[in-house]
């Protein structure tokens, strides 16, 4: 995220949103991005690759940020948010990398 604590006016931003792939070989993932605020459960912006289809080619390296996501307004409820992801083995479900990426909303 572009900063940890966001008020009225703030556009939360994410600011580096990179798949990678360092092996040698392709590999096939399962990928899912999700969004989580104080008062809702969460909410899924990306789940793909569960049936093997989305494959990284070797060195496949690629960032999709800077990502403007929503601006904060006062009728936002305060607390933690949250904009994370994980990426999983799809035929095990060995998780390969996570990131929990928690915010304040003030």
């Amino acid at each position: 995220m572009s900063k940890a604590n966001y008020v009225n006016g703030d556009t939360v931003t994410a600011q580096i949103l990179r798949l990678a792939n360092p092996a040698t070989i392709s590999v096939a993932i399962e990928i899912k991005v999700w969004f989580e605020a104080p008062t809702s459960p969460p909410i899924t912006f990306v789940n793909l690759g569960a049936d093997g289809s989305v494959v990284l080619s070797a060195g496949f390296n690629q960032d999709f940020g800077p990502r403007a996501l929503f601006q904060i307004t006062p009728a936002m409820p305060r607390g933690p948010y949250a904009f994370s992801c994980r990426i999983i083995e799809p035929v095990t479900g060995e998780l390969l990398t996570e990131e929990l990426n928690v915010f304040m909303v003030q």
